[in-house]
C-alpha cells in the first residue's frame, strides 16, 4: 500500500498533467469548431480515465471502441463520487453541440445547441459573469468549468481506485 504522501505526489501529477494537456490542447481560437472538438476530446479523456480507474479490471476495457455518450453514461452509473447532476446534463449537450459540429456543415439549430450547453454548465453559477459576452467566449469558459469538475472528479477517483482492497 502506498503512503499518503506517495499517493498525493500521484494526485498532484494527475492534476498538473491534465492542466498541461488543457493548456497545450484547447486553442485560444475564435473557431467554435475548434473549440468545441478539441474540448469534447478532452472531456471523452477524463471520462475514459474515470472509467478506468471505477473498473475492477481496466485491462477488459482496453481496446473497446465505444462512442462517446455510451462513455458519458458509464462513467455517470459507475461513479461511487457524488456529482451534480448539471454536469451529466453539460456532457451531454457538449455531445449534441459537437455532433451538429462534426456531421452536418450548416447544422439547423445551431445557436440553441450553443445555449443549451451553457445553460446546464452555468445553471449553477448565481450570476454568470460572461453573461454579456459573446458565444465563443461563453463555450470556452463553459468547457473550462465542466473540465475542471471532471478533472477533480478523475482526480477523486483516482484516490479511491489507490484505497481499494482486493479480495
Amino acid at each position: 500500500m502506498k503512503t499518503v504522501e506517495e499517493l498525493l505526489a500521484e494526485l498532484h501529477l494527475t492534476d498538473a498533467k491534465r492542466r498541461e494537456r488543457y493548456e497545450k490542447f484547447f486553442p485560444e481560437s475564435d473557431d467554435l469548431i475548434a473549440v468545441v472538438l478539441r474540448g469534447h476530446m478532452l472531456v471523452e479523456e477524463i471520462l475514459e480515465a474515470i472509467l478506468n480507474h471505477h473498473a475492477i479490471d481496466n485491462k477488459a476495457l482496453a481496446g473497446i471502441r465505444l462512442s462517446f455518450e455510451i462513455k458519458h453514461k458509464l462513467a455517470h452509473a459507475f461513479l461511487r463520487i457524488p456529482s451534480p447532476p448539471e454536469m451529466w446534463l453539460s456532457i451531454r449537450a457538449l455531445n449534441r453541440l459537437r455532433n451538429k459540429l462534426a456531421h452536418v456543415v450548416e447544422p439547423e439549430n445551431l445557436q440553441g445547441a450553443i445555449h443549451n450547453f451553457i445553460q446546464h454548465s452555468t445553471s449553477k453559477i448565481e450570476k454568470d459573469p460572461l453573461a454579456d459576452e459573446n458565444d465563443i467566449i461563453r463555450v470556452r469558459a463553459s468547457l473550462g468549468y465542466l473540465l475542471g469538475q471532471l478533472s477533480v472528479l478523475e482526480v477523486a477517483s483516482q484516490y479511491m481506485e489507490s484505497r481499494r482492497q482486493y479480495a
